[in-house]
């Protein structure tokens, strides 16, 4: 059988049974007073529920927004910080290079000292010479000690 003897058949089949539906539409069940709070409270759950979700997609975008700008603050902080960083980094290098200068002034000044200490010490022993003894078996005429004259002599 082809499909050209089939479908004149199909159709007139279609039109004896299409006499013969009745068409009917359905009513809805009768609900009782519970249901209908049910049903109405399970309807506004569902709007509240979308509600909520609005609003944490909003809160979240919020929350995103200020962790953006809380987040460039912090940088421009950090920033800040590296400046105030290399500033005090600049600062101790002076220091350290006046520390230094005073360190070498320093050691110079020792220096001095020590060489004026050197020849205070020559001159204090150029003076310092042993004197001779007097004849006369090394007692003086003046105290009868062995002690040096007085400076001056």
């Amino acid at each position: 059988m082809t499909i050209h003897l089939a479908f004149p058949a199909l159709l007139e089949q279609a039109a004896t049974t299409a006499r013969d539906t009745i068409l009917v539409r359905q009513l809805p069940p009768i609900r009782t007073p519970f249901e209908e709070l049910v049903f109405t409270a399970g309807g506004l759950t569902s709007i509240l529920v979308l509600v909520l979700v609005a609003m944490l997609v909003v809160a979240l975008l919020a929350v995103r927004r200020s962790v953006q700008r809380a987040h460039a603050t912090f940088e421009r902080r950090l920033e800040d910080f590296g400046r105030r960083l290399d500033d005090v980094n600049s600062l101790v290098g002076r220091v350290t290079n006046q520390a230094d200068r005073v360190a070498d002034l320093t050691g110079s000044a020792i220096s001095g000292v020590e060489w004026g200490a050197e020849k205070i010490n020559e001159l204090r022993k150029r003076k310092r010479r042993p004197r001779r003894r007097r004849p006369g078996g090394g007692a003086s005429a003046e105290g009868g000690s062995d002690s040096p004259p007085p400076d001056g002599e």
